[in-house]
């Protein structure tokens, strides 16, 4: 296969004897530090489902990189994919991908994984809970539902630290004047927007929590604080979040187990 994939990668860099390997296609500005790249996977890729992401891969400076980034969009018919990438200071990886990467580029992908999805038979309600780049596989869903008519009724709160960070934001307001189901609130909490508690949450659970499903994503104490007010208020509760939830200790010692 490696053989293979040299002399394979001269005609077309796409090729490959069974590594998955995706070309940007498209490349536009989201928000204010935040980029969106659309990618052509080759046939080795095996698709996903809205809410989960996947590995991506990319030289830099002589040395493989490799960050996990959420899909953003739904399975479309051409197989092409995206994915939404906000600058972090400091950050090798999305530095890259959002100031250096271009059209025609070629990205490893890994396969999609991870649990922040719609069941199938969904709840009667969603709660979409997303800080920061948190919302980027809510808008998988969000997305999603729209494709289906958003059958149950969906209430997405975004916080971002400014509005000019917030990505997707013309898309979902017409969403929310297109489908009476669905409810959208962007919060900059620089600009005089409240940081999540329970009083901005009791809105979306008046109707009943006993039929609601809510799934949060963002940095780790937005999470972890996402579900202590939502204990014992919902019927379900999901999480994902890309930053601990408090500072690790470097003085301390842990022990871990890794299972394969």
């Amino acid at each position: 296969p490696a053989v293979f994939d040299y002399w394979a990668g001269h005609i077309n860099r796409l090729w490959t004897w069974e590594r998955p390997l995706a070309r940007v296609v498209e490349r536009h500005e989201a928000a204010l530090g935040s980029v969106t790249l659309v990618l052509q996977p080759n046939r080795h890729w095996q698709g996903f489902r809205p809410g989960q992401h996947l590995n991506l891969g990319v030289e830099i400076d002589g040395r493989r990189v490799t960050r996990s980034y959420s899909l953003c969009d739904v399975p479309r018919a051409d197989g092409r994919i995206a994915v939404t990438v906000q600058q972090i200071d400091g950050g090798l990886m999305s530095t890259q991908l959002c100031t250096r990467t271009r059209v025609g580029d070629v990205l490893d992908i890994g396969p999609a994984y991870g649990e922040l999805t719609l069941p199938a038979q969904g709840m009667a309600r969603h709660l979409l809970l997303a800080a920061g780049s948190g919302i980027t596989p809510l808008m998988s869903l969000v997305r999603e539902q729209a494709a289906g008519q958003m059958p149950q009724p969906v209430t997405l709160m975004y916080w971002v630290k400014t509005a000019a960070q917030a990505c997707f934001v013309p898309e979902l307001q017409a969403l929310a004047q297109r489908f009476p189901n669905f409810q959208f609130q962007l919060i900059a909490t620089q600009q005089g927007g409240r940081r999540i508690d329970a009083e901005l949450l009791a809105p979306a659970l008046v109707a009943g929590a006993g039929q609601l499903q809510a799934l949060a994503c963002g940095p780790g104490g937005f999470a972890a604080l996402a579900r202590e007010l939502l204990s014992g208020q919902v019927a379900s509760f999901k999480a994902e979040a890309f930053t601990p939830a408090v500072p690790l200790n470097t003085d301390s010692k842990h022990q871990v187990q890794v299972e394969l």
